[in-house]
């Protein structure tokens, strides 16, 4: 893990926080959706007390499903800094710079996704990510409507080639001894 092993040596003087959550897809039995995690980040900055006056400044590195988590934080955020809050305020302030990579914008097609997910608890959480869905899309009006409130730095990373993505392949094989069909998922 870069963040933890790699850039604490090269930067002796920033301290590293890695907030996770469950990002597993298939198999998955977190029915948390994407408030719900941002909520607890938000929840454990504070518990950190990373809003305090005396708190260092804040800059974050995040990638894929948790570039979306960090814009709905920041969202959530907002929307009580100067109000409810002065360490939630605090927070927001704090924040001086924001690195995303490949961070989802726009909706994803929805079948490439749902064919593992579908009953699980999370397909909710996936389905917010999709094209059956317009929480992206309200996300991004929300997120850019905060940018003007704040003075941070914001770099995007993205990839600009072609890589391979999830995809679901069923291979069928019928044994000739009785009627059972066997299916592999291959991810």
């Amino acid at each position: 893990m870069w963040i933890r092993d790699t850039l604490p040596a090269r930067l002796p003087h920033v301290r590293f926080y890695i907030y996770g959550y469950d990002t597993s897809i298939a198999g998955s039995t977190s029915a948390q959706n994407v408030q719900d995690i941002s909520g607890t980040l938000i929840n454990t900055l504070e518990a950190y007390s990373l809003g305090t006056p005396n708190a260092k400044p804040l800059i974050f590195l995040a990638h894929s499903l948790g570039g979306v988590v960090l814009k709905q934080a920041l969202v959530q955020v907002a929307k009580v800094a100067g109000k409810a809050s002065e360490l939630r305020s605090g927070i927001f302030d704090k924040i001086k710079g924001v690195i995303f990579f490949g961070v989802p914008s726009r909706p994803m097609p929805f079948e490439s996704l749902y064919s593992i997910v579908q009953e699980q608890p999370n397909e909710g959480l996936v389905r917010d990510l999709t094209n059956k869905s317009e929480y992206l899309g309200v996300l991004e009006h929300e997120f850019s409507r905060i940018l003007s409130l704040v003075t941070m730095t914001m770099f995007w990373a993205y990839e600009t080639k072609m890589t391979r993505t999830v995809m679901v392949r069923f291979t069928h094989t019928i044994v000739q001894s009785s009627t059972t069909v066997c299916s592999k998922l291959i991810i």
